[in-house]
């Protein structure tokens, strides 16, 4: 009897074995063989290379770029549709209540709303050639949505299926958008901290502020509590794929070993999987381009051909304002615009939930914009949501009020093969703001800082919330594009941006969010070292993990603490001696990088907590304040930030530090162990490329790429961004690919893609490129037909 028992379920096991096998492999994209497309004019042939890399040759575009859907689709569907319904507000349809502050917080802002009439705009004004390339890419899509196997995803979650339109695409263009702008996360952040705190605590956190200007009185619980839900919110989309910095620079022909020019790239971006670009090549009569796309976008934001190449990092202008409207107090349906009493625009969201009820959102705006202060729920007496003082706060945002081209921009620029082009390109990018970095084969090198700059009243410092009554903070206007930063051919034969501060064009410095000085000085200091470059240097500096912050950190902190070693424990005296004579880098063997970054945690903590309070406190640590304050209040032993307000007692830099020190380092012997050699940054930290179901038990290990260890450092040029979770050091951000490009042999350029070119589980692709990059190596971009054919995996057909 207990025989056949056994032997049932074996049985059982094995037909659900494969069951499972060939349910799994049904889901795998079909990249060989003949297909069927409908609205083609001629066959398409989809060469697939060794790393599952497109190569798509049409007769036409119509062709091209409808087979271009078809594919992208097979690949990145889940993709898709994540980006979209989370632009769009849509989230907890399919995933549950947890979503619906995101929800909110996208109705809000209104991407899918403004999409509609972005695109109506988009089409009386473009080029209708771009517009039936981009209706091709849909059809294709939407083909493969009819006809092709549905994701994994989709069947656990059951979501259901949609036909994509113009309207989406653009609302993910947008959420592309928010992802760079960081004012509506710091804005209220550094209203609130002035207002608690005062100027002195302002200055070292690089505020600049307009003395004699007062600032708006705003309602500090509602400041406090907009800040703490925006950041968490942010917070939670990094596997979505927000971007936060970036590196890039330009050598030209006379510093490079070929006599050619050379651009690299690496943009900064929230780690997620599958990886936020797709590689494509594409070529028809009229396009010829090798290029990084977002789901659903079928415009590369990085791209090269034989003729040119561009790479992109953030401008972090500053292109978000928040105003503090005054409400009627005897008609709370109007706000005070300058002279009169004005009713507020509104529209009702209908949000839907998973298993709950529907939620009805009443979206108000001003002449500034969308009244955001309902994004957060903790005060729940008060009508819309608002605080004590029912003080509406509005948001300005270039995004939604520009005649912003940037679809058009990213359409051109695979065409702009000159400097004249490309500018003409640069010129349409109004938000977010991005700094174009260009090099062509004529020996051109460039640099554009794209956007919309706004004109704002000279007394206006934008990062803190303006008034929205008088009309005295109003935008003025904006400027021409040639007041905006940039360069083309210096004389110095490089060019770099890092998010650093451009320079002053002669009206001043643009307002922004702009990074510290790490990554600029290093890059500085590479550039400084030959005085030509080849790919291999270029390669090399892209995997530089040195923080030159933490040597200001060694300079502060080790004579305080070598002057206090009789107070110091052996193993903390141990801990110093790694400290003193570690260089400054993340490599996986070093010790020191262990140590710093647990005590410049702990350090800042200790400074900053006990002004801010644990809630505040976790919003700050993600921003540029963070970045920026570490560098003034280190260098400033009487910076008021050292005393805690907590206490009676007044402490001191040296106090802190000595503390600070104690501390992690009785964490990590917790950690660890009292053998100092066991704490290596490969021990410390990990990298995980995390899917949206990745964070569900027993998923994880499904659809999660690594733990795999990591050679970066935070501001390194090879930067990554981590936050504590538990003991556990999760980086939730580094480049998202890392590119070499030198026209002296274009055919031989360099890439890499975090994880793989696939979205499906299942596939070979999914994570075939992972390893490499968690150990700094890179792949060929293959680029000519001889080496598509050597480095062939498959071939597609495509017919009418």
């Amino acid at each position: 009897m207990l025989k056949k028992i056994l032997l049932s379920l074996l049985l059982i096991i094995f037909l659900i074995s494969v069951g499972g096998y060939f349910y799994l492999s049904g889901k795998k994209p079909i990249r060989e063989g003949e297909l069927k497309l409908d609205g083609l004019t001629n066959p398409v042939i989809v060469s697939y290379d060794s790393y599952g890399v497109p190569h798509i040759k049409a007769e036409n575009d119509s062709d091209l770029y409808r087979a271009f859907g078809y594919v992208h689709a097979q690949d990145r569907l889940f993709q898709m549709e994540m980006s979209r319904r989370l632009s769009q507000g849509k989230l907890s349809e399919i995933l549950g209540e947890e979503l619906v502050g995101v929800d909110k917080l996208f109705r809000t802002l209104g991407l899918g709303h403004f999409a509609k009439q972005w695109i109506q705009a988009v089409k009386k004004r473009s080029d209708p050639h771009m517009i039936a390339t981009m209706q091709s890419y849909l059809d294709g899509v939407n083909q493969y949505v009819k006809n092709g196997a549905s994701p994994v995803e989709f069947d656990l979650i059951g979501i259901p299926a949609h036909q994509y339109t113009l309207e989406d695409m653009a609302s993910i263009a947008g959420f592309m958008s928010f992802s760079f702008a960081q004012g509506l996360r710091d804005d209220p952040l550094v209203s609130h901290l002035s207002q608690k705190l005062g100027e002195n605590y302002m200055k070292d956190m690089g505020i600049l502020y307009t003395p004699g200007f007062e600032q708006i009185p705003v309602d500090p619980l509602m400041t406090k509590n907009l800040s703490i839900e925006v950041s968490q919110i942010v917070e939670g989309l990094q596997s979505s794929g927000i971007f936060h910095g970036s590196n890039s620079w330009l050598i030209a022909p006379k510093r490079s070993e070929s006599g050619r020019a050379i651009l690299v790239n690496d943009p900064h971006i929230g780690f997620s999987q599958p990886s936020v670009w797709y590689e494509t090549q594409l070529t028809s009569d009229k396009t010829e381009i090798y290029g990084h796309f977002l789901g659903l976008v079928p415009v590369p934001m990085l791209g090269m051909s034989k003729d040119h190449a561009w790479g992109l990092t953030m401008f972090e202008n500053d292109d978000m304002d928040l105003y503090a409207e005054k409400l009627n107090p005897e008609n709370d349906n109007q706000y005070w615009a300058i002279d009169h009493w004005q009713d507020f625009e509104k529209r009702v969201e209908v949000i839907k939930v998973k298993d709950a009820k529907d939620i009805e959102l009443e979206v108000r705006a001003t002449r500034h914009g969308t009244v955001v202060n309902h994004i957060y729920d903790e005060v729940k007496d008060v009508k819309y949501g608002l605080g004590k003082l029912e003080q509406p706060v509005a948001l300005w945002w270039a995004f939604l009020n520009t005649d912003n081209q940037m679809m058009e921009a990213f359409y051109t620029l695979p065409r702009a093969n000159t400097l004249e082009k490309a500018q003409k390109s640069a010129e349409m990018i109004h938000a977010p703001g991005l700094n174009l970095m260009y090099a062509n084969s004529n020996g051109d090198i460039a640099w554009w800082a794209s956007a919309k700059l706004p004109i704002r009243p000279e007394h206006v410092n934008p990062k803190f919330i303006l008034d929205g009554a008088s009309g005295k903070d109003d935008i003025l206007g904006f400027y021409d594009f040639s007041h905006n930063p940039q360069q083309i051919n210096p004389e110095s034969g490089v060019l770099y941006t890092a998010n650093n501060q451009p320079a002053n064009m002669g009206d001043g410095l643009v307002p922004g969010y702009y990074s510290p000085t790490d990554r600029p000085t290093r890059i500085v200091e590479w550039l400084a070292k030959k005085e030509k470059f080849n790919p291999d240097d270029m390669k090399t500096m892209l995997m530089d993990n040195t923080t030159p912050s933490a040597q200001l950190f060694q300079q502060v902190a080790i004579p305080v603490l070598k002057n206090k070693l009789s107070d110091l424990s052996e193993i903390e005296t141990q801990a110093l001696e790694f400290f003193t004579n570690w260089q400054a880098n993340h490599s996986p063997d070093e010790v020191g990088a262990t140590i710093y970054n647990r005590f410049r945690n702990e350090l800042m903590r200790l400074i900053m907590m006990d002004e801010m309070g644990e809630d505040l406190y976790a919003s700050f640590q993600f921003g540029f304040l963070m970045d920026r304050s570490i560098w003034r209040i280190l260098d400033n032993e009487s910076s008021v930030w050292w005393d805690n307000v907590d206490t009676k007692e007044l402490e001191t830099r040296e106090g802190l530090i000595i503390q600070a020190w104690q501390k992690s380092t009785a964490f990590l012997v917790n950690r660890f162990s009292k053998n100092l050699t066991q704490w290596t940054w490969q021990n410390d930290i990990k990298m995980v490329h995390e899917h949206p179901l990745g964070k569900v038990a027993l998923l994880d290990k499904l659809f999660n790429v690594g733990p795999l260890p990591s050679e970066a450092g935070a501001e390194a040029i090879n930067n990554l961004m981590f936050k504590a979770d538990g003991d556990e050091l999760k980086i939730i951000m580094g480049p998202s690919t890392r590119r070499v490009i030198d026209f002296g042999d274009i055919e031989n350029s360099w890439g890499i893609n975090p994880t793989g070119q696939s979205g499906v589980v299942t596939d070979r692709h999914y994570q075939d490129q992972a390893v490499d990059y968690s150990k700094g190596n890179f792949r060929h971009h293959w680029i000519s037909d001889q080496q598509v054919q050597e480095h062939l995996q498959s071939v597609l057909t495509l017919v009418p």
